[in-house]
């Protein structure tokens, strides 16, 4: 499971900034939430659905994309897809090093994993890296200096044939390639191999970032989909989808990925999930990853929107919403749960503009004024 994401200097991030999807002790949906437990002492809850809510422009985007280029880095191994037309870094700050990375849970291990790259002679380097794994410190690199920590707590996750070759594998490790991984390099084929193979899996295999849903031309997830839409009743014809609505199959698109997802613990990422879809359905589907019943293996869904409609204490949780804004052109994020200390009409206050996401706007000014008669009446 995705339990947060760092970020610092890339597009609207200047500011290290931290998104987390854990869950806050507050009694809305408790059932929902997905428990890890290591020992009496460390445990991590996070939730299982998430929103970013803002308005244009604030960089609810650049979030997924930046969550998509630490990604494809991890399964590349190296900084060598980048280049410096990708215009990563803050405005203004393209001489500071970009920050990404994020913590996830897996197979009841934490990953808490980062790494730092700044552009210098024509490339990219790597100018820092660390790895902690059930909070245990496993190495950090300084650009080509790299310290493995040998205490015996940490080393219980190394693999068993290197454990005594310690000191040996940091020698190896010095004068390590500028524009690689050290993650996915040398300690995977070394003393992390176990640790660092299903960590990929996970970014390979679990980890789904769509930017826009493609139209479905069958559905993988065709039986559970009839069921849903018969419960809801909910009527479309699943047997020849080009009889449908560009509408509708977007609709059936999500359903395939969320029942997908569901059967499978995916973490899936949407931007603009409901874009040209209806309210309430998308509601109701995606209301099912609350549901232990329908979720059983902890799949986690986030997505971005600018519906406030989702703004219902019927739906979500005070710290499954996340509002993006953009003052001095720097995304910043605040939970509603700050914003919102007991359960109330969240719709109405954001409508309102008390939470400040959305700008205030004089509508007055552009309509003509009604004028009456009063002498008529």
């Amino acid at each position: 499971m995705l339990v947060s994401i760092r970020l610092q200097n890339i597009r609207s991030f200047y500011e290290k900034t931290e998104f987390s999807l854990q869950a806050e002790s507050i009694c809305e949906f408790r059932d929902s939430i997905i428990y890890w437990k290591r020992n009496k002492t460390d445990e991590v809850n996070t939730v299982s659905l998430h929103i970013i809510l803002g308005d244009h422009n604030s960089g609810k985007t650049n979030l997924l994309e930046a969550l998509e280029m630490l990604q494809q880095i991890l399964l590349a191994g190296s900084l060598d897809s980048l280049t410096p037309e990708a215009n990563i870094a803050s405005f203004g700050h393209e001489e500071e090093p970009i920050l990404l990375g994020f913590m996830v849970i897996e197979q009841q291990i934490i990953y808490d994993y980062e790494f730092a790259f700044l552009w210098e002679d024509d490339h990219y380097e790597v100018t820092y890296e660390k790895l902690d794994v059930n909070r245990f410190t496993l190495f950090e690199r300084h650009r080509q200096s790299i310290m493995i920590t040998k205490t015996g707590k940490a080393s219980q996750y190394y693999n068993e044939n290197c454990r005594n070759m310690l000191e040996q594998q940091e020698r190896l490790s010095e004068g390590y390639a500028s524009n690689e991984l050290y993650l996915t390099g040398g300690f995977r084929y070394g003393l992390g191999h176990d640790l660092v193979t299903q960590l990929h899996n996970f970014i390979q295999g679990k980890l789904h970032i769509i930017f826009q849903l493609e139209l479905p031309i069958q559905l993988k997830q065709k039986a559970k989909i009839r069921d849903f839409l018969k419960h809801i009743h909910y009527e479309l014809e699943l047997d020849d989808l080009n009889k449908l609505s560009h509408g509708s199959r977007r609709f059936l698109a999500l359903c395939d990925l969320v029942f997908d997802a569901l059967a499978n613990g995916y973490v899936l990422c949407i931007d603009e999930l409901d874009s040209g879809l209806q309210t309430n359905p998308v509601m109701v589907l995606t209301s099912l990853f609350h549901n232990r019943a329908y979720n059983p293996y902890g799949a986690q869904l986030l997505f971005i929107t600018q519906n406030p409609l989702f703004l219902n204490k019927n739906y979500i949780r005070r710290d499954e919403v996340t509002f993006f804004t953009k003052p001095q052109d720097q995304t910043q994020i605040s939970s509603l749960l700050t914003h919102a200390l007991r359960e109330n009409n969240y719709l109405r206050k954001f409508t309102a503009y008390e939470y400040g996401v959305i700008p205030k706007l004089d509508l007055e000014q552009f309509l003509p004024k009604a004028r009456i008669n009063v002498k008529k009446l």
